[in-house]
């Protein structure tokens, strides 16, 4: 990081706010023209100097309009996430701002302590089920032959994952951000790769790349309610590369073994809500076709992410012959 901030020196700029609109050549000479025809019909009080000036004038309103709309087209081809892309024209357009927690009490350790321990909070609330998961495990079709082995990263690799992430400005913990790194990695992607093999010969995933940016944004509710916040996490930008490594490989062992569920949709590749739907959809259908009765239960399951037991992972990931050291990237180092 020292080189890092020796070659990125941070650097504050004046930040000037722009118009809605391109203020274009054409703009500005027909803006002149009103102001001449503005100035004439001022002077001689006529019907037909008042004609020209507001004939000009409706159509210095159609031009920038339509330079409204060519800048927000750009705005939101070049927006990584559409939709959000469109709620931002949307509030930028109407003028809302997004509402913001005033008065509120809450101490940062507070909600740190609330956000670090709401997952055992829900296990130790959750009703235990009978079954062991190793044992549930064993009524599946998973049969894993050979245990999973992590083969190096190349830089051809690093670079390739690192132009894949969506390009962000979000400054991480250390001071990096996503659209950076795609500029340099180019040129350190020896560094990172080099980097990357010692973490999977040495089975650790440090420290250093699991802390994190955290901010609280209120949803909704009493402000001095930590539940009542939505924590947006900006992890090292590192670190989305080495998950990205890991994800790959882990990825790509479960599909050989044909470990995921004909039913799962999520994490998969070619794989995503859509087609979740599309298969709920095509069960309807078929239902409907063959006058059958069809009950459908939706979970939401709360803070799912935060309350996975990581005892209950790992023995499920020796009985899949997850072995040696490459479980030891789920354990706190």
């Amino acid at each position: 990081m020292k080189i890092f901030e020796e070659s990125f020196p941070e650097r504050k700029v004046k930040v000037i706010k722009r118009k809605k609109y391109k203020y274009t050549k054409s703009i500005k000479q027909l803006k002149n023209k009103v102001d001449a025809a503005g100035t004439i019909y001022r002077t001689k009080k006529d019907d037909n100097s008042k004609k020209l000036y507001e004939a000009l004038k409706n159509k210095l309103r159609e031009c920038i309009a339509e330079s409204v709309k060519s800048g927000n087209n750009k705005k939101l081809k070049s927006a990584v996430n559409k939709l959000q892309g469109i709620w931002q024209l949307i509030k930028q357009e109407t003028s809302k701002k997004s509402p913001k927690a005033t008065g509120a009490t809450i101490t940062a350790d507070e909600m740190n302590d609330y956000l670090t321990s709401i997952g055992n909070r829900i296990q130790d609330a959750a009703q235990r089920s009978p079954h062991e998961s190793i044992d549930l495990l064993k009524h599946t079709n998973i049969h894993v032959t050979n245990s999973m082995y992590l083969y190096q990263v190349t830089e051809d690799e690093v670079i390739g994952i690192s132009k894949k992430l969506k390009t962000k400005y979000s400054r991480d913990i250390h001071g990096m951000t996503v659209a950076l790194l795609k500029q340099i990695v180019p040129h350190v992607s020896h560094v990172l790769c080099q980097i990357l093999n010692d973490c999977i010969d040495q089975g650790i995933f440090p420290n250093v790349l699991k802390l994190a940016v955290v901010t609280p944004i209120h949803k909704k509710g009493d402000p001095d309610q930590c539940s009542n916040y939505r924590p947006i996490s900006i992890l090292p930008t590192v670190s989305k590369v080495f998950e990205m490594v890991l994800t790959h490989r882990l990825v790509k062992f479960l599909e050989i073994h044909n470990c995921f569920h004909e039913s799962q949709h999520g994490f998969r590749r070619g794989r995503s809500t859509v087609t979740a739907m599309l298969a709920v959809l095509e069960s309807i259908i078929e239902a409907y076709n063959n006058n059958e009765d069809l009950e459908q239960i939706c979970v939401d399951l709360s803070k799912a992410f935060d309350s996975v037991n990581h005892e209950i992972l790992l023995k499920n990931f020796t009985t899949m012959e997850f072995e040696g050291l490459h479980i030891i990237y789920l354990l706190p180092t």
